[in-house]
């Protein structure tokens, strides 16, 4: 899968981008999120991949650009510091593919949320 990360941490982009690499995949991350859409339009991009805190807005920003996009069926994974709680409350409304505590961040469970994501890819492309 090609991967794109938006996120405003150059320390947690090379966390994620060793972790994405291992499990087989493209890694490529930004800090900003303003140009998402332009980048999309530029790159094949399978899953994105953000935190809720980037350098220039906030992620629901951003996520909501994309569901009311042409890219709205690009799958989104967010990994976020916030708790489950204050999480649900702040993306109300928003669609989402998954959610990942970064406390309970491992190889482990990473992996098995990009494969889960990587087979409703696979799914939604066999009925497309």
């Amino acid at each position: 899968m090609n991967i794109l990360h938006f996120e405003y941490s150059d320390f947690f982009k090379m966390v994620m981008s060793d972790m994405v690499n291992r499990c087989g995949h493209h890694y490529e991350s930004k800090s900003e999120g303003l140009h998402c859409l332009d980048i999309l339009s530029q790159r094949s991009i399978d899953l994105i991949i953000t935190g809720l805190e980037l350098s220039d807005e906030k992620g629901e920003q951003m996520i909501k650009a994309l569901n009311n996009s042409r890219y709205s069926k690009i799958p989104i994974l967010i990994i976020t510091s916030l708790d489950t709680e204050n999480l649900q409350t702040r993306l109300k409304g928003l669609k989402f593919s998954d959610y990942i505590i970064k406390e309970q961040l491992t190889y482990e469970v990473l992996t098995q949320c990009l494969d889960r994501i990587e087979d409703e890819i696979e799914l939604q492309s066999e009925f497309a």
